[in-house]
């Protein structure tokens, strides 16, 4: 009799996302949070510190009213790697591809939020850190996605959309 029976073998259903929890999804928001403030900071110091006194001595250089372009520059940069090394610590999956498509949708932001503060140090602060983690949040979301392809084309169109709505 036990010849006759039959083994019924249930699949278990496969997720076509990586499991990130709570914890590493709120992480990730507050390395936004970390990354958008230090980006701000570093990129007022390197304006009045480092590339104003160098480039700006003699108030007839070129470069003078590059500075700040060069300061956020720099500042992104950094905080871009600083960012990276906290999200793999944290073992977010595909970190390089979150802090990628964030530095890239949000390249040139700084002029346009402090623009549109009318120049208020606080409030351009805050959006600047605000949106910093929500793009980290959202990229670390759809980075999430298994299939490598399928999460790149997400990604690179939420890419285009931001940077479309911040032109």
């Amino acid at each position: 009799m036990l010849d006759n029976a039959e083994i019924i073998e249930q699949e278990e259903p496969v997720s076509s996302f990586i499991i990130m929890s709570m914890r590493q999804f709120l992480g990730v928001i507050l390395i936004g949070l970390a990354a958008g403030l230090i980006v701000w900071l570093l990129q007022i110091v390197l304006t009045n510190y480092i590339f104003s006194p160098i480039l700006c001595r003699d108030g007839q250089s070129s470069n003078c009213g590059s500075v700040e372009n060069y300061s956020i520059i720099v500042a992104s940069v950094i905080g871009a790697s600083i960012s990276l090394l906290a999200l793999v610590r944290l073992n977010v999956y595909r970190p390089l591809l979150v802090v990628l498509a964030s530095l890239i949708s949000l390249w040139g932001m700084y002029a346009l939020i402090y623009d549109k503060a009318n120049s208020l140090w606080v409030i351009s602060l805050i959006l600047f850190v605000i949106i910093y983690a929500c793009t980290y949040g959202l990229f670390a979301w759809l980075a999430r996605i298994k299939s490598l392809i399928i999460s790149v084309v997400l990604i690179a169109l939420a890419v285009l959309i931001i940077r479309l709505t911040l032109m």
